[in-house]
């Protein structure tokens, strides 16, 4: 089983920041779910606005926190010129295919995707992609949505309780 983490995933996407740095993206646009939490980092280290696809299609008005701004001050999701549309991953392809088939033709000119994982090296339905991750795979933010755990064993050893309050009271070890 490949199994990628948060952690993974934060250090994935900063390995390969010149290669995401390099298109210049005044706005990433995030895949509901799984593609917004690497949509997030990404638009972080770039310092770029970040919008769900939904608010990018409806041209909704992007938001700001107060203590830091954005590279390039966009007002509208559609002031944006060089638009990063994120996934988490990419396997058939079919997600992506159908979120860019719903683009009106003047956005898809804007859009570059890229997909963190990839489950082979070779593709021609996405931009970029950082990683090759074969299956099985599992990722930590989705492993408990995925078919495979019903066929799972999960070991919860220091989940539940640390191990020394399991042995047993009269024992050495406790």
């Amino acid at each position: 089983m490949n199994y990628k983490s948060y952690g993974d995933l934060a250090d994935d996407i900063k390995r390969h920041l010149p290669t995401i740095h390099a298109g210049q993206y005044d706005l990433v646009v995030g895949i509901p779910r799984s593609g917004m939490i690497p949509a997030y980092m990404v638009g972080l280290y770039l310092n770029a606005n970040v919008i769900d696809i939904q608010g990018f299609v409806k041209n909704a008005p992007l938001k700001k926190g107060l203590t830091r701004k954005a590279k390039k001050v966009l007002l509208q999701a559609h002031d944006a010129q060089r638009v990063l549309i994120v996934d988490d991953s990419i396997q058939s392809g079919n997600s992506l295919r159908e979120v860019i088939e719903s683009l009106p033709e003047e956005l898809k000119a804007k859009v570059t995707t890229l997909a963190i994982y990839s489950d082979r090296a070779r593709r021609s339905d996405v931009d970029i992609f950082l990683e090759v991750v074969e299956w099985p795979r599992a990722f930590e933010w989705n492993i408990f949505h995925r078919d495979l755990m019903q066929t799972a064993c999960v070991d919860l050893d220091t989940v539940i309780c640390d191990s020394q309050s399991i042995a047993a009271p009269n024992s050495k070890e406790y």
